[in-house]
């Protein structure tokens, strides 16, 4: 007793909650039930009070969390008891006011009928790593203009890889979209960060990337669903990839070896043909940089002056040939310059 009387005491300090706390990253994914129930989910930069969502003369409170080395909390209410195929609007507030402009979502119907929806992955930011094109925020405004039931995220969101500024700037980058369309996203390789925390232990904000799907499916559902796409290709006692990789990769070298030896290559040509066994091979992706650029550069050097032999010292193409060539050179070029991203 005496040492814990004479420990330090514990002081709690109340959070400075502000009544004009802005509301931001506002993003919607379906329920357990499509037709009946949408998941609203948003971030304040500081503490509320009471955080909502408004749905008419309806107000659903809403669960309020934070996560160790982020500054801002996240909300999430469960919107249910909602009519198939209907459209809604909500608005979003806080300390008894609507803190944003009006929403609007489609449940989705309650009987199988035809619907659009629009899909893609490895996203990015346009401030940050993102796949060709590169146009992140143009690839969300064209997903939008289709008017999709839904958005599917195939995994590789932000590529924030950990860093929780990238992650804000994704989720403002699709708030124009996800506020009205449900995203429902995969998680990929690149939300597997040390950070991730889908059990809820309080241990990170990266856990937020699930758009609070353990609330809609179930914590089990969405374990079981990511062990089961990586158990399957680490268990599959057969994948071409993996089976034929020593293969592919000695036999770079023997051909590289056998077209020196035949004088089909001199020694430098096949020293660069023998650079494909630097290509990458796995059982999920196959390029890296800058390995795979190269092998692929070896290739080219390998053949490329082969085949401007050939044209040269076999029969001049046909008109009809150097035609389609001109056309396809043609395409190709006005693709690089005038296509998206060009």
């Amino acid at each position: 007793m005496a040492g814990i009387a004479g420990a330090a005491p514990l002081l709690w300090q109340q959070p400075a909650y502000s009544a004009d706390t802005p509301v931001g990253q506002v993003h919607l994914n379906f329920g357990g039930d499509a037709a009946r129930e949408m998941t609203v989910s948003w971030m304040t930069p500081g503490p509320v009070r009471s955080p909502f969502a408004q749905m008419g003369e309806r107000r659903a409170f809403a669960e309020a969390m934070q996560y160790d080395g982020y500054p801002g909390y996240f909300h999430h209410v469960r919107l249910d008891r909602l009519q198939p195929a209907r459209g809604y609007g909500y608005r979003i507030g806080h300390d008894d006011k609507t803190r944003t402009s009006t929403y609007r979502f489609t449940t989705g119907p309650d009987r199988a009928e035809p619907f659009v929806f629009t899909a893609f992955g490895d996203q990015g930011t346009d401030t940050s790593f993102g796949q060709p094109p590169n146009q992140p925020s143009a690839n969300t405004a064209l997903a939008k203009s289709f008017s999709p039931a839904l958005h599917l995220v195939v995994g590789d969101l932000a590529y924030a890889n950990g860093d929780q500024k990238v992650w804000d700037d994704w989720f403002d980058m699709v708030t124009p979209m996800a506020s009205s369309t449900p995203w429902m996203p995969c998680i990929g390789n690149h939300e597997i960060e040390s950070q991730l925390d889908l059990a809820g232990t309080g241990e990170s904000w990266g856990a937020h990337l699930a758009f609070h799907l353990t609330d809609s499916l179930g914590l089990q559902a969405v374990i079981n669903g990511i062990d089961a796409y990586y158990l399957a290709w680490r268990e599959t006692s057969w994948h071409p990839f993996r089976t034929l990789s020593g293969a592919i990769f000695f036999g770079w070298i023997v051909l590289a070896i056998g077209a020196y030896r035949s004088g089909a290559l001199r020694l430098g040509r096949s020293v660069a043909l023998g650079l494909m066994t630097m290509l990458a091979l796995g059982t999920l992706k196959g390029t890296q940089i800058p390995q795979s650029i190269i092998a692929a550069g070896g290739l080219c050097a390998a053949f490329v002056p082969l085949g401007i032999s050939l044209l040269r010292g076999g029969p001049p193409p046909s008109k009809r040939a150097v035609l389609w060539l001109t056309v396809l050179i043609g395409v190709l070029v006005l693709g690089a310059a005038f296509g998206p991203n060009g």
